[in-house]
């Protein structure tokens, strides 16, 4: 595979080459950091991705994993959810 630039970043979601001036916000699509899992749920800065991805897929992936996470938290009765319990009375027969 042949690169186009001196130094070829390459984002992982779409694979479009970018070259060293990608890194500069002053580029319409720059290079951005991606958390993995979003930084509000504790992941890190672990890959270069562009702004689109990072903007667009990130988005879909971190809405899923939020959902499901606040999901499980509700069903285990964790604190400051909103899960609500109706308790019904026994009847002795």
């Amino acid at each position: 595979m042949e690169l186009p630039f001196s130094k070829t970043y390459i984002c992982p979601i779409c694979l479009i080459k970018f070259s060293e001036e990608a890194l500069s916000e002053k580029v319409k699509n720059n290079l951005t950091l991606e958390d993995a899992p979003p930084k509000s749920l504790g992941g890190s800065q672990i890959a270069l991705t562009c702004k689109k991805c990072n903007n667009t897929c990130g988005h879909k992936v971190d809405f899923h994993l939020s959902v499901r996470l606040r999901e499980l938290d509700e069903r285990a009765f964790k604190p400051n959810t909103t899960q609500r319990v109706t308790l019904a009375r026994m009847v002795k027969l």
